[in-house]
């Protein structure tokens, strides 16, 4: 069972789950831009935003840019106002590894694994701790 207040604990579980979350993430944002809008006549963020590029530069066709899948700028808006507030993050404390180099080198990928695999990963690698 995770302890919050045991660095070991935390240490574990950043392992196991943040790639995880990573992953879901990843695949939410990837799904958004591709969900249409009803208020944009069913066009998706990405369509919107390859629209607004094709507008604003006649002579560039965004459309290469999307089909290139070079989407590093998508959502930026170069002429509009800076943000005043930061925006909302999340900070990860740093742990430190409670596991020696030879038990590090014997821990299970955890990039592919559902939540109840997770889970008992998670479990399994707090059982490898001194003091469990």
């Amino acid at each position: 069972m995770l302890n919050p207040d045991d660095e070991s604990h935390m240490w574990c579980l950043h392992y196991v789950f943040i790639p995880i979350i990573n992953r879901h993430l990843k695949n939410w944002r990837a799904a958004y831009v591709q969900h249409s809008l009803r208020t944009e006549h069913n066009k998706t963020p990405m369509q919107l935003w390859i629209s607004g590029l094709s507008e604003a530069w006649d002579s560039f066709h965004a459309e290469d840019l999307y089909l290139q899948g070079d989407f590093t700028n998508y959502g930026i808006d170069w002429e509009g106002p800076i943000p005043e507030m930061t925006p909302d993050v999340v900070e990860v404390p740093v742990t430190n590894c409670p596991l020696s180099e030879v038990q590090a080198n014997m821990l299970p990928t955890v990039t592919n694994l559902s939540y109840p695999e997770a889970v008992q990963v998670f479990n399994d690698i707090v059982n490898l701790l001194p003091n469990n």
